[in-house]
């Protein structure tokens, strides 16, 4: 689930399900949110369950849509570390790339585009 806080003051505000998924096939633990920048789009790490002891977790990067459609955006195929997973992402002051961190890799990924043209 995503939740949204929406403060109405400040000291009082309330919880607002912004989407809740049908399965883990489609999103799996999400963590780690981030919009893009002039957009609408919400960028999703996900806090996978391990596929063993030891394993790298299948997870993703994915995004959702205003109209709650979920994408993949990146997969983590990763064997640097096990359990390593995406953890954290955010957009340069200028829109132009996006950051992902690896937990346990100690790796950030740049990715860099037009990101204009960008649809789902």
């Amino acid at each position: 689930q995503i939740w949204v806080y929406e403060p109405k003051s400040k000291d009082a505000g309330f919880l607002r399900l912004l989407f809740e998924s049908p399965s883990r096939d489609i999103l799996d633990m999400p963590d780690n949110l981030c919009i893009m920048p002039r957009s609408s789009l919400l960028f999703i790490c996900e806090d996978s369950d391990y596929i063993g002891a030891g394993a790298t977790p299948e997870n993703y990067v994915r995004i959702l849509t205003p109209d709650g459609k979920v994408a993949d955006f990146a997969k983590n195929i990763s064997q640097a570390s096990p359990k390593s997973e995406f953890a954290g992402s955010t957009f340069s002051p200028d829109g132009s790339t996006l950051f992902v961190n690896m937990q346990a890799a100690g790796v950030t990924l740049a990715i860099w585009g037009d990101w204009r043209g960008f649809k789902i």
